[in-house]
């Protein structure tokens, strides 16, 4: 190459500016109900979900939380079961009341993946049943409080 050739670069920067544009509409929030909304230790209740993610076979993670805790955030939730949704995203499911200190919980559904959860009340505790009077002849009316 002589000394006083000129040497040229070029250089192209292509830009491509793709856009795209989606209607949907959100028909409601994720909503969960468990019935009875109380129960002992050990007994069932059945928690049915609403508006989680319509795909069919996709989890929902069941877990229970003291009163106020964010299902999509508290890390000490205790674990009670994962399930599945339907292609509505709907699920029903029974369980059994975890072993736990009785007093006053959230029930939490959640898919954290989606960031989508909700809430329901659930009471654990002894139910004491008092029967007066405590024994009699047959025919007895008894009271039960």
């Amino acid at each position: 190459m002589d000394k006083y050739d000129t040497i040229t670069f070029t250089h192209t920067r292509l830009t491509v500016t793709q856009s795209a544009d989606a209607e949907f509409e959100i028909l409601g929030e994720a909503e969960i109900k468990v019935t009875p909304g109380y129960g002992i230790q050990g007994s069932i209740v059945t928690i049915e979900g609403w508006n989680f993610t319509a795909i069919d076979e996709e989890e929902v993670v069941i877990d229970l939380f003291d009163v106020g805790d964010d299902p999509l955030v508290e890390a000490d939730e205790q674990w009670i079961e994962d399930v599945e949704t339907d292609s509505d995203g709907h699920f029903l499911e029974t369980i059994q009341v975890p072993a736990t200190t009785s007093g006053e919980y959230e029930v939490g559904a959640h898919q954290r993946g989606y960031a989508i959860a909700a809430v329901d009340d659930l009471r654990i505790g002894m139910m004491i049943v008092i029967l007066s009077p405590e024994s009699g002849p047959t025919g007895t009316e008894v009271t039960m409080s």
